[in-house]
C-alpha cells in the first residue's frame, strides 16, 4: 500500500472519513464516472417506487478514490487511475464543473448560456422556436434575444496560457481546459474550439500544455447586461468564444508519473 493510502487511513482513524477525504481529495473525474455506474446499477436493481435519493447518496458517500500527493510539489495531487494532476483549488473547480453538468436541464442559467454559445447558423435555425417557447418560459424580450443572436465580435486577441485538458469532445471538435491563469471574464475553465491543424487524437488529459488561442469577444449593451443580471441573475456583459490555434506539451513527467503509479 502506498504512503499516500497509509496517510489516508491514519487520518481516517483519528479524524473520521469525511475529514480524511478533505485532507486527501478524491479524484473528481473518476468519482463522477463511478457515480454514474452506481446510479445505473441502483436503477437496475430497484423498482422506481423503491428508490430514494438518500439511499443513492449513501452509496455515493462510499466512493473512495484518493489521489496521491506529488512528493516533488506537495501543492499538487495526481490520480493513479486517470492521470489527473491538479492542486486542491483546481480539483475544487473541476468538481464544480462536473456538478454543473449533472444538474437538471431545467436550470435556466445553463440553458441560456448553452443557447447563445451555439453557432450562428444553429441560432438562426432555432430562432423561431426559441422566440415562441423560451419567451413563454423565461419571459425574455425580443430585444434581448435579437442583440445576443446578432452580437458582433471584435477582432480576436491572441492569448498564451498554461493549463491542462479536462475533457475532449471528438464529435464537436472541442476541448474543456483548466487554465492556471484566468481569462478576461475571470474563468479558469474554458471550452475551446480546435483549429483544423490540431489533431484531436493526439491530445492528452492530465498533462500540462501551453495553449495559444484566440479570444473572441462580443460586448453586450448596458441595457441587456442589466436585464440579465436583474431578471435572470446572470452576470454577463459580453459573449466570449475561444479558438485553440496551437499547443505545446510542457509537463511530460506528470503522465509518466501516473503510468509508474499504475504499475506499482
Amino acid at each position: 500500500m502506498s504512503d499516500n493510502i497509509d496517510q489516508f487511513r491514519m487520518w481516517e482513524r483519528f479524524y473520521g472519513k469525511n475529514l480524511a477525504k478533505i485532507l486527501v481529495p478524491n479524484c473528481p473525474e473518476c468519482t463522477s464516472r463511478e457515480k454514474k455506474k452506481i446510479e445505473a446499477k441502483y436503477e437496475a436493481d430497484f423498482a422506481e417506487e423503491e428508490r430514494s435519493r438518500d439511499a443513492l447518496f449513501k452509496l455515493f458517500d462510499e466512493i473512495d478514490i484518493p489521489m496521491k500527493m506529488d512528493e516533488k510539489n506537495r501543492r499538487h495531487f495526481i490520480c493513479k487511475r486517470c492521470g489527473l494532476y491538479a492542486t486542491r483549488e483546481e480539483i475544487s473547480d473541476i468538481k464544480f464543473k462536473l456538478n454543473q453538468r449533472e444538474r437538471t436541464r431545467d436550470d435556466k442559467h445553463d440553458d441560456y448560456l448553452e443557447w447563445w454559445s451555439k453557432s450562428k447558423k444553429k441560432k438562426q435555425r432555432i430562432r423561431g422556436i426559441y422566440s415562441m417557447v423560451k419567451k413563454k418560459e423565461d419571459d425574455i424580450p425580443d430585444w434581448v434575444t435579437d442583440e445576443i443572436q446578432n452580437a458582433k465580435f471584435n477582432k480576436p486577441e491572441e492569448m498564451v496560457k498554461t493549463g491542462y485538458i479536462l475533457e475532449i469532445y471528438e464529435s464537436d471538435n472541442k476541448i474543456d481546459t483548466q487554465l492556471y491563469e484566468p481569462v478576461e471574464d475571470g474563468r479558469h475553465i474554458v471550452t475551446m474550439d480546435l483549429s483544423k491543424k490540431i489533431k484531436i487524437g493526439d491530445l492528452e488529459k492530465g498533462v500540462v500544455y501551453e495553449f495559444t488561442f484566440d479570444q473572441h469577444k462580443a460586448p453586450l449593451s448596458k441595457k441587456v447586461s442589466e436585464f440579465l443580471e436583474k431578471e435572470k441573475e446572470i452576470d454577463m456583459n459580453a459573449i466570449y468564444q475561444f479558438e485553440l490555434k496551437s499547443l505545446e506539451l510542457l509537463d511530460v513527467g506528470s503522465s509518466e508519473s501516473a503510468d509508474e503509479d499504475l504499475d506499482e
